[in-house]
């Protein structure tokens, strides 16, 4: 594995490839001890203040990204996701990670809190993408590509637990610490 560097918000931050997703992870510079992280699951360059995570950092999380956007949270992209966490937790990260979703990544968070509620400490969702089929988007290049990722039709789509508005109960079941900001 090739790893390379860069100053990321004044820490320093680790660049790599993981099962040929980009991914990085941003070091605080006093680490907290106990290997608490935040894990930005899609636009990890965008609204860093209005999440957080530069004060995080200062508070000893590690702050982490895997760009598995291709996949858009379908079965395959989520259990990437887990694996990511995987090697994560092998690195001496805390085996719950703290989720952080703005727009698509609110819909990433929720697919993988949903499916591997365990494994997550809290959510913090920022204008999230809740419903996978929602009718006003059934030509929009969103539905499309998630039709196409998880190998269904709209309609099945939106009677299916891999869309998170249809899978709420298992979130509420889980009792996970949420945050959503929506407006």
């Amino acid at each position: 594995e090739q790893w390379s560097w860069d100053q990321w918000s004044g820490f320093k931050r680790h660049h790599f490839e993981f099962e040929n997703c980009k991914a990085w992870i941003v070091e605080p510079k006093y680490p907290a001890g106990d290997g608490r992280w935040s894990w930005c699951t899609v636009w990890p360059e965008a609204f860093v203040k209005r999440g957080g995570i530069v004060d995080l950092l200062e508070h000893g999380f590690y702050h982490v990204h895997i760009d598995a956007f291709a996949f858009r949270a379908s079965p395959e992209g989520v259990a990437i996701m887990n694996r990511f966490q995987d090697f994560l937790v092998s690195m001496g990260l805390s085996y719950k990670a703290n989720l952080i979703g703005m727009s698509w990544g609110g819909f990433f968070s929720l697919r993988y809190t949903e499916t591997y509620p365990d494994r997550v400490a809290a959510l913090y969702l920022d204008a999230p993408v809740c419903n996978a089929a929602d009718p006003a988007a059934v030509d929009g290049d969103r539905t499309r590509s998630i039709l196409e990722n998880y190998k269904m039709t709209f309609e099945e789509l939106s009677v299916s637990k891999l869309n998170p508005l249809n899978n709420v109960e298992a979130l509420v079941n889980a009792r996970i610490p949420m945050k959503a900001a929506v407006g």
